[in-house]
């Protein structure tokens, strides 16, 4: 059933429950449960997709670092495919003369 609650065990809460708010009381206390748990649970999803998040952006960073090991990893000790990396280490090297430094294009400098 609901978690590790069979329907024995949820007859029972529901007559304690019964007992101790009684018959008037009983679908106000079941209602306001049933949002407080709704909204718990929309909580829960809004942090597991920010930590997902977070997740795959450190994912990014940590592959963008470890290109940049194997490119200065090939500077040091040039091997026999060291072309494919060269190649790698070359557009990288393009893409920044294109931003410049600061992001900005070429003709796009400070005054």
């Amino acid at each position: 059933m609901i978690g590790s609650v069979g329907f024995p065990e949820l007859i029972l809460i529901l007559i304690v429950a019964l007992l101790v708010f009684g018959p008037d009381k009983l679908p106000e206390v079941i209602k306001s449960t049933v949002k407080t748990v709704r909204a718990i649970k929309k909580e829960m999803a809004d942090v597991r997709k920010t930590i997902e998040d977070e997740i795959g952006d450190i994912t990014e960073e940590v592959d963008d670092v470890k290109k940049n090991i194997i490119v200065a990893g090939e500077i040091v000790n040039p091997s026999e495919d060291s072309e494919e990396r060269k190649d790698i280490m070359n557009s990288d090297a393009d893409d920044i003369k294109e931003e410049g430094v600061d992001g900005r294009e070429e003709g796009e400098r400070k005054k």
